[in-house]
């Protein structure tokens, strides 16, 4: 029997929450690999994000101490320990407590904008990290595998990807023709998330069928959005996200995930299942890599591009167009199911006992 252990900070959000949770649902309950999940918390704050998996553990002191001490109790009792990004206090806190380490590179620190000083330390601390104590690096795409490698100067030999999945459902595709073309994106609401392109999107539309923006998520960039809209005459509808975003999604027409740089996309995924035809940019990194080789229609060069494709659907959908979506949807779900998930990540662990 195998013993792994992730650790989460108790405040993360978005893509890499979801990869916790479906590590949780993978081998919570396993019996070969047994995993559990420690999220942190350096405040008296006794709630958590992780309340609902299967093995789950709440750690929190206002004592930086204490802390440490409650980590190392916990993760000296597991043969491996998987970090999902870096945060120091954690990284170096458990060093020579664990028979090996996961890095999960979600990221690299910064995407989109500009390094604050702390983060130039902390970039600097993840350096000597990955390439002195970290076993085995695994990213969630090529594009994040090769960014990663050129900023941290990383042996590739150590570096391994394992694409993200989803617990999505498949739905039908439903093509409806309405007054109002309904362009979405559900995610996070920050720079490199680019969600002022499907405004513009939508913009160009309305020069010749009423189109709005309807989003789903949250982020620092809210009031932009607004403020964008107003300038550029879009209607815009914010939902906050939950658990039931499926149902949001429902009511887009298409679903536009406009990023650059984005690591991987799994509201690429869940747009694809909930039977939305979804479109991303050129340079969207591992957005792009979703579609594979033979769906790079959904792959667009530009704002106009984009906005074409979706007239070209919208004034004349064919048969043809349904089956290719039919097809893509069956690729994702072969691809990126949670099998695929469970045995690359089980050959990852079984390779450093």
């Amino acid at each position: 029997m195998i013993k792994v252990i992730q650790i989460i900070d108790d405040k993360t959000i978005g893509g890499i929450n979801t990869v916790v949770r479906h590590l949780d649902n993978i081998f919570g309950n396993g019996s070969s690999i047994i995993l559990k999940t420690i999220s942190y918390s350096n405040t008296a704050d006794d709630t958590t994000n992780y309340r609902n998996l299967l093995n789950h553990h709440f750690l929190n002191s206002r004592s930086f101490f204490k802390f440490i001490f409650k980590l190392r109790k916990c993760s000296t009792r597991n043969d491996i320990l998987i970090l999902h990004g870096f945060t120091p206090l954690i990284a170096f806190g458990i060093l020579g407590t664990t028979y090996k380490t996961i890095f999960i590179n979600h990221g690299v620190l910064g995407t989109g904008r500009k390094l604050k000083r702390y983060e130039i330390i902390k970039n600097f601390l993840l350096y000597f990290f990955i390439n002195f104590f970290a076993d085995t690096i695994v990213n969630v795409s090529a594009f994040s595998m090769n960014k990663f490698i050129d900023t941290y100067s990383v042996d590739p030999d150590r570096c391994k990807v394992i694409y993200n999945s989803t617990d999505f459902r498949q739905k039908e595709l439903v093509f409806r023709k309405s007054d109002n073309i309904v362009l979405g994106y559900h995610g996070r609401f920050v720079h490199f998330k680019r969600v002022d392109r499907l405004i513009k999107v939508s913009h160009r539309l309305n020069r010749y069928y009423k189109s709005s923006v309807h989003i789903v998520g949250s982020g620092p960039l809210r009031d932009y959005y607004f403020e964008l809209c107003r300038n550029l005459g879009v209607d815009l509808t914010v939902h906050d996200y939950t658990d039931t975003v499926q149902e949001e999604i429902a009511k887009f027409d298409f679903e536009i995930i406009p990023s650059n740089e984005e690591n991987f996309g799994i509201s690429v995924l869940e747009a694809i299942l909930s039977g939305k035809i979804t479109f991303v940019f050129s340079d969207g990194g591992g957005c792009t890599e979703i579609f594979g080789s033979n769906f790079n229609w959904y792959v667009c060069k530009s704002i106009d591009e984009a906005a074409e494709k979706i007239l070209s659907l919208y004034n004349n959908f064919k048969d043809e167009d349904e089956k290719q979506f039919c097809s893509l949807q069956e690729y994702i779900l072969e691809r990126y199911s949670m099998k695929v998930m469970k045995d690359e990540y089980s050959k990852i662990i079984r390779s450093l006992i």
